[in-house]
Formats: structure tokens, sequence, C-alpha cells
């Protein structure tokens, strides 16, 4: 190439690097408002691909007071928060560390059985047939000596009379005791029945008393057994619910530093979020 052309050819790639550069230079103005600044400046380094140095373009931004104190003050907070947080996630893989050893709350508590209580069997037939007897019995244990002393002395100033048996009269007057005598059995055979009546309806209610009062006694025994192992299960499920919550403690606040101040979750204890949301076009309740 003639030296002319390779002279041409340099200035031309001279000029087009200025125009590059000073439309470069127009395309960065530095900036100035209420928030702060905006600069721009050159520095040079060297190109090892060119072999020379070159001009390269800093930006330099600039917050203007109080915006300024105002982020540097929120840069500080979020490092705070991340220690805090890192602390106390600390203290979390500490609580983590043991598996939780459930068998120190027991077994839950099982209410006693109730019992076998049985049925109500009362032979009522049988034992006023029973009470029957006795009554006859008591009866006629009074009728049977009277009787006899009765039927002998009747007999014998029947033969002091002359009378014997076969005698009209004799056999008249024996046939009159006779009849006076089962009349006395008969009234005691009905009295022996309505007194069997009654101490059989008697011995039946005494016993349908005691019965009753050993079924409430075993079912009150059995409320109050049902009320203990209710509370003491209550007292081991809350105790394990305690233990849980103060294993977990530590990771939810660290989960509550970290997150957006409570909006999303809630401080440890709170028992969960802070907030809530609404559905769209949710129907809302009448003032």
């Amino acid at each position: 190439m003639p030296v002319e052309a390779l002279e041409v050819a340099r200035e031309q790639a001279a000029a087009e690097a200025r125009n590059i550069a000073t439309q470069t230079s127009a395309n960065r103005p530095d900036q100035y408002n209420i928030a702060g600044s905006v600069e721009w400046t050159t520095e040079p380094y060297w190109d090892p691909v060119s072999g020379q140095y070159q001009n390269r373009w800093v930006q330099v931004e600039t917050l203007a007071d109080p915006l300024a104190a105002t982020f540097s003050n929120q840069m500080a907070m979020g490092q705070l928060r991340s220690d805090m947080a890192s602390a106390a996630t600390a203290r979390a893989l500490r609580d983590y560390s043991t598996p939780m050893d459930f068998d120190q709350y027991g077994d839950p508590i099982q209410a006693q059985d109730a019992g076998e209580v049985g049925r109500f069997n009362y032979d009522l037939m049988g034992g006023r047939q029973a009470a029957e007897d006795a009554a006859y019995g008591r009866a006629t244990s009074r009728l049977d000596p009277q009787f006899q002393q009765r039927e002998q002395a009747m007999m014998t100033d029947l033969r002091n009379k002359g009378l014997s048996p076969g005698d009209q009269a004799y056999d008249a007057a024996m046939m009159n005791f006779n009849r006076s005598r089962n009349d006395a059995y008969e009234q005691a055979r009905m009295g022996a029945t309505l007194e069997g009546r009654l101490e059989s309806q008697q011995d039946y209610g005494q016993q349908l008393g005691a019965f009753q009062t050993n079924l409430g006694a075993q079912g009150q025994q059995f409320g109050q057994s049902q009320q203990s192992a209710a509370l003491a299960n209550a007292l081991r499920q809350q105790s394990m619910q305690e233990d849980v919550a103060q294993r977990g403690f530590n990771l939810a606040e660290a989960d509550y530093i970290m997150g957006d101040y409570g909006v999303n979750v809630g401080p440890p204890g709170s028992g969960g979020p802070t907030t809530t949301t609404q559905q769209p076009n949710a129907q809302q309740p009448m003032p």
C-alpha cells in the first residue's frame, strides 16, 4: 500500500475513534437531582490486546442526605437482622441436635373398666312360694297344738257322755270340729298367700334397690376413672406441646427475623401468620 494511502487510513481511523469517544462522552452526562448524583469519570487501563493504554468509563452514584443516611441505616439494620438470624439458627441447630424423647411422657392413661355388672335376676314366683310356705308354716305351728288339744278334749268329753264313733251325736260333733279346723287352716293358707306376696314384693324391692345402688356406684367409679384419665392425658398432651413449641422456638424466631417482620410469618408463640388474605369476590358479611 502506498505511504499516502496508509497515512490517510490512519487519519480516518483516528478521526473515527475521536468521533466515537465524543459520542460516548456526550452519552454520559453527569446528572444531579434531589435524590443524589450520577457522575462519570475515566481512568486509564492497560489493554494487552492493543498493547497500549485505553480509557475506561467509571460511573459513580452518590445519594444525597438524608437518603444516604437512610440507606446506610437500612444496610446496618439488614446486617443486624442477618447476625440475629444466624445466632437464632445456631440455637435451633443446638435444639434439634438431639432427637425428641417422647418416652418421657409415658403411655396415654386408659380409664379403668367398669367391671361386669351382670343382669338383675330374681325368681319372683320361687321367692313368693318360699315366703308363702314360711308364712303358712308359722301359722300351722300355732294351730297344730291348739287343734290337737281341742280334739283330745272333745273326744274325752264325748266319751264321758257315753258317745262313741258311729253315734249320730258323736259323728256330728266330730264333723263340726273337723269343719272348724279346716276353716282355720284355710284361713291360715289364705293369710300365708297374702303375707308371702307382700314379703316377696318387699324382698324384690330390696334386692332391686341393692342392685341399682351397686350399678350406680360402679357407674360413678367408671365416670371418675374416665375424668381422671382424661385429665392426665390432657396434661400429658399439654406438656408434650410445650416441649415441642420450645424446641422449635429458635427456628421460628430465625424465620421471623429474616421474614417480612411478621407479615408472612408470625412471631414465635403467636400461633401463626399475623395477616390474612382475602379471596377475590368474597362475600362480605352485612354490618
